[in-house]
């Protein structure tokens, strides 16, 4: 096949799955998705159609469109992968903003400025009001993101987001706050945008009773674990979460205690 034959294939078989897309279905209403009015598992899979084609990564099929499935519009859309029905379509859902590809997202690593000081004497007084001590809060909160609302952490091959803004909350964790979007659009709020949220989930923390030093930054990477005594293992070597932060593991690639997280906020 040529250059554009995979396109011009693609974009057929995309066609011919597309019109599930008008038909009335409820996975339509259970998806909250901003001004998208179409079939939002229609949509995956009639993506995945022209994504094989292409020989690209596939999205999952889920009905529940977010930033994979966003970045995989967008690369069809930018190299024509559909025809121009399917473009239209495409670029429907791209521009609607709960689905997570209407807002402004956030670049991996970390840019922009740093908090104002206003934001950062709120935070640390939520902190303190729990039972923090006020350098502990600062120390956890530098070590996250140095205070920088855009600080968004990427992993994998595809360099997905995986935790990002002030506070480095995971996209599970912004959504339990009540943010209606992706991880790196919540990072691309400003310090005062993610202020409610930072307020919310520290008033959900629980106070300490161990009064370790570096709790908060316990409490910050994982609440259910701030009165653990240090030994306490987090995540065993191997595990998912131990693979996603060597920096919080014990000396010697060990397992992450909640002792080795409070030592980095200490």
């Amino acid at each position: 096949m040529s250059d554009k034959g995979w396109l011009y294939a693609a974009g057929a078989a995309f066609a011919a799955t597309l019109y599930w897309l008008f038909k009335p279905s409820s996975a339509s209403a259970a998806t909250k998705c901003g001004d998208w009015k179409g079939d939002a598992k229609a949509l995956q899979a009639g993506m995945n159609v022209a994504l094989q084609a292409a020989g690209r990564p596939l999205i999952t099929v889920d009905g529940k469109p977010g930033a994979q499935t966003c970045k995989a519009a967008q690369w069809l859309v930018e190299n024509k992968g559909v025809d121009a029905n399917g473009l239209k379509i495409l670029q429907d859902f791209l521009n609607s903003k709960t689905c997570g590809c209407g807002l402004p997202r956030a670049p991996c690593g970390i840019a922009g400025p740093t908090a104002p000081q206003s934001v950062r004497e709120q935070i640390i007084a939520a902190g303190v009001k729990k039972g923090y001590p006020a350098a502990d809060v600062n120390k956890a909160v530098s070590r996250e993101s140095g205070w920088h609302a855009s600080a968004l952490n990427c992993q994998g091959a595809d360099k997905h987001p995986v935790a990002g803004g002030l506070m480095g909350f995971l996209d599970s964790v912004a959504k339990h706050l009540g943010f209606d979007g992706t991880i790196d659009q919540f990072a691309a709020l400003t310090a005062e945008q993610q202020l409610p949220y930072c307020l919310k989930f520290i008033a959900g923390m629980p106070s300490s009773t161990l009064h370790l030093p570096g709790d908060f930054g316990l409490a910050l990477f994982t609440p259910a674990y701030v009165n653990k005594p240090n030994d306490y293992v987090i995540y065993d070597v191997g595990t998912q979460g131990w693979e996603q932060n060597p920096g919080l593991r014990t000396p010697g690639g060990g397992p992450i205690t909640a002792g080795s997280v409070r030592k980095t906020g200490a």
